[in-house]
């Protein structure tokens, strides 16, 4: 059985993405958490790339989501996660490669 995502929004949520800055405890499972969130609040990651920490500082994280009107809630939600220390909004990315 195939599931299809529809998606949700306007055609402008649907083609940027926000883009979030998250800074993790070195907790094994803290990027799979952020995921897990990602999944649950249907918002679709188009992108991510993580920083594995190590003695000195902590794991980085920046996740690219199409969450549309969705994310103030998500960034609230993320910023809830035992594993996030920080979470903000670095940006929201255009389909032309922008920002804004």
């Amino acid at each position: 059985m195939v599931y299809a995502a529809v998606p949700q929004g306007s055609p402008e949520d649907r083609m940027s993405a926000d883009v979030f800055s998250l800074h993790l405890a070195d907790a094994p499972d803290a990027l799979q958490r952020v995921l897990a969130i990602c999944h649950r609040k249907q918002c679709d990651v188009v992108g991510v790339s993580f920083h594995a920490g190590d003695r000195h500082r902590h794991a980085r994280l920046e996740l690219s989501v199409q969450a549309g009107s969705r994310a103030p809630e998500l960034a609230s939600r993320l910023g809830g996660l035992v594993d996030v220390l920080d979470v903000s909004q670095a940006y929201r990315a255009r389909p032309d490669g922008g920002r804004s």
